[in-house]
């Protein structure tokens, strides 16, 4: 697997991980997918094309949940 680098303005960083911050403070004035939301808006700008693809096929996918487990009737796992 290589290792790509993409520069990030220190603005944008600074603001998505004060967004975070802000999305975990039980006082925060905005629910915290507003903040997410907003991460991923400003992050999704340094994405490639290619990347844009992937992550749109991981949504549609489904590929952030887990796979499901089988139980067999002899209760033996499949995974």
């Amino acid at each position: 697997m290589d290792i790509d680098q993409t520069m990030i303005l220190t603005s944008d960083l600074l603001d998505c991980v004060n967004l975070c911050a802000a999305a975990l403070e039980p006082d925060a004035p905005q629910q915290p997918e507003i903040y997410l939301n907003s991460v991923r808006t400003m992050l999704y700008a340094y994405l490639t094309k290619e990347q844009r693809d992937a992550n749109m096929a991981f949504i549609q996918d489904k590929a952030y949940k887990p796979a499901p487990k089988l139980v067999l009737p002899d209760k033996k796992l499949v995974t």
